[in-house]
C-alpha cells in the first residue's frame, strides 16, 4: 500500500492541480489496468487513498480540485460600505465586451473544469462544464447568454 501511496503522490505532484478522477486516469497503465473489470474498485481505492494522503498531510489540499460541489448563495455584505469596498477589490473590466467574437471553453466534466478554471478565470473566459452529456436547458442558456 505504501508503494501505491508514493506513486499517487508522484502523479499528483506532477499534475497538480488535478481532480481525483484525473489521478485515476493518470494511473491507468502504470498503476492499474482499466480493462481488468475492476475499474470501479480501482477508482474507489484512489478516492480513499487520495483522501488519506491529504488528511495525513502528505498531499497538500490545494493540489486536488473538486468542481462538482458548489455553494449556491447570494453574496451578502455587512453594510453598504462593506459592499462598496468588496466590489472595489473585485472589480474587473469586461475585456470581451468590445470583441466581435466570444471565447468560451467547454469541457466534458467538472473534474477537468477544476483544472481549467484558474486559466479561464485569468483571461475572463467563460467555462462550461457539460458533465458528460449536456441538458437542453444548459445548452439553451449558454447560447442565450452568448448572444447578450
Amino acid at each position: 500500500m505504501e508503494a501505491l501511496r508514493e506513486a499517487i503522490c508522484e502523479l499528483v505532484a506532477a499534475a497538480q492541480p488535478c481532480s481525483v478522477r484525473h489521478v485515476y486516469y493518470l494511473g491507468i497503465g502504470p498503476l492499474w489496468d482499466k480493462d481488468t473489470g475492476h475499474s470501479r474498485r480501482d477508482y474507489s481505492v484512489v478516492v480513499r487513498e487520495v483522501g488519506h494522503l491529504r488528511e495525513t498531510g502528505r498531499l497538500p489540499w490545494g493540489w486536488i480540485t473538486d468542481g462538482t460541489r458548489m455553494v449556491r448563495q447570494e453574496t451578502q455584505y455587512d453594510s453598504l460600505d462593506d459592499a462598496m469596498q468588496r466590489n472595489t477589490e473585485t472589480y474587473r473590466r469586461n475585456l470581451w465586451a468590445s470583441q466581435s467574437r466570444r471565447v468560451e471553453v467547454w469541457c466534458e466534466s467538472d473534474s477537468v473544469g477544476g483544472v481549467l478554471l484558474p486559466v479561464t478565470s485569468a483571461w475572463g473566459v467563460g467555462l462550461y462544464s457539460c458533465r458528460g452529456q449536456s441538458s437542453k436547458t444548459f445548452v439553451y442558456e449558454a447560447v442565450r447568454f452568448g448572444r447578450g
